[in-house]
């Protein structure tokens, strides 16, 4: 059985220059993860951000010991192969939707970027914010699709991805994906899967249309993100989402992001939640994802722009374990490593009472009102039934009787006493059968 993405972000900025990093490469794989993620490494702009490229062919002095393209080069083609060595490939961040406002490229090919049709000059991307348009000022953006010197534009792009395979490079993480014509992404990635059949393309893909990711499905991507760590576990746009993607791509799903808070900081320092996330995205799709410092509960988000080494924070509590054990489930049971059909049982209520028509409320199948129950089904007709507890202090008892009938449980988080009649789930946890 061919395995889902199992991905590691190992953050650079926690952890320095890239000799530290093969200390992290034998925990990362003992996890159960296949391929290390790495945030831009490139020479970043004034702003100090890792997501500012000014240089895509010089390196950032954080991580190596010079930015000279030579001698960095030679620090992380060791590093790939000591990874690859341990049977983990490694994926880099691609971004060619926008470079920092003090580029190299910016001066050279200015008619690579939009420009502004009132002033003529350059034009910073940005988001709105509570109804005001925010402009990333240390950002300008790449007109991949207007420009008029497209076809060199994106000749240069085909060239960095050709240079980054030729290091070592087995897979691109693409930032910002769906704002990049999906006509180039199928240029780049049938160039790149040209020269390397298995090269990994990876969309970012949180908070664009069904419809977008579809049609960069279509373009050749092999894995999507899906946002399911911000469903509430009832509203129907997750699992709709989930059954419009997996009909054309894998997905991959994360409980935190280098761009989300914490987990353990979003909650109040819970650590329910903590592993009610890790679960709940590892078990909805194929592939999952972890940011360091999530089995080590760490308490501030990543940063981007300031982020260092000093900020690595002391081990709160280690759920290395766990999510080993998570991998390992994935691995064994094509349910949990497949996109199947999902159909929701049991949905927990909102302020004690279901607003969700579609599925049961769980108070009405036994449960206390923080259930979330489903079953999953893979297409070589493997099954299974997965209770969740949603709550962040209290245990929740379900009514077995309502259930589908289960041939065996699978264990993660150690057995738990049922009465008869009766599957006790303990806040925060999931109780997982083989139907």
């Amino acid at each position: 059985m061919a395995s889902s993405l199992r991905i590691y972000n190992l953050f650079p900025r926690l952890f320095g220059h890239i000799s530290g990093w093969h200390a992290h490469i034998d925990r990362i794989k003992a996890m159960g993860f296949t391929t290390i993620y790495l945030n831009p490494l490139s020479y970043p702009g004034f702003s100090g951000s890792l997501y500012a490229i000014k240089d895509y062919y010089a390196y950032n002095p954080q991580f190596f010991t010079s930015m000279d393209r030579a001698v960095a080069e030679k620090e992380l083609r060791t590093f790939i192969a000591a990874c690859g060595k341990a049977g983990i490939s490694v994926m880099m961040d691609l971004v060619i939707n926008h470079t920092s406002s003090d580029s190299m490229l910016a001066k050279e090919h200015p008619d690579w970027y939009k420009h502004d049709e009132k002033t003529g000059g350059l034009v910073s991307p940005g988001a709105w914010d509570n109804g005001n348009w925010v402009s990333w000022g240390d950002l300008i953006e790449i007109d991949n699709e207007k420009s008029t010197d497209r076809k060199a534009l994106w000749a240069y792009w085909k060239s960095l991805v050709d240079y980054n395979l030729k290091l070592g490079f087995t897979g691109f993480r693409c930032d910002a994906a769906y704002q990049v014509p999906s006509e180039l992404w199928e240029h780049l990635i049938s160039a790149a899967k040209k020269k390397e059949s298995s090269t990994v393309f990876f969309a970012e893909t949180l908070g664009c249309p069904v419809e977008d990711i579809v049609k960069l499905a279509a373009a050749g991507f092999d894995a999507v993100t899906s946002s399911a760590r911000w469903w509430n576990f009832r509203d129907d746009w997750c699992l709709s989402q989930y059954d419009a993607v997996r009909e054309h791509t894998e997905a991959v799903s994360f409980p935190e992001n280098h761009d989300t808070l914490r987990v353990i900081t979003e909650y109040g320092g819970n650590f329910n939640r903590v592993r009610l996330y890790a679960l709940f995205t590892a078990l909805l799709t194929e592939g999952w994802m972890i940011t360091s410092g999530y089995e080590w509960g760490f308490r501030n988000r990543c940063d981007v722009v300031h982020g260092m080494p000093e900020d690595r924070e002391p081990i709160h509590y280690d759920i290395s374990d766990l999510i080993r054990r998570i991998n390992k489930l994935k691995d064994d049971h094509a349910v949990f490593n497949t996109a199947g059909d999902i159909e929701v049982l049991v949905s927990p209520d909102a302020e004690g009472s279901n607003d969700d028509d579609s599925a049961e409320s769980s108070e009405d199948a036994g449960g206390a009102g923080t259930v979330f129950a489903f079953t999953k089904h893979a297409p070589d007709g493997s099954g299974a039934l997965v209770l969740m507890n949603t709550s962040d202090s209290d245990a929740a008892v379900v009514t077995a009787a309502e259930l589908p009938k289960r041939k065996k449980e699978l264990s993660l988080s150690g057995s738990v006493r049922d009465d008869d009649g009766s599957i006790t789930v303990p806040p925060g946890d999931a109780r997982i059968f083989l139907i």
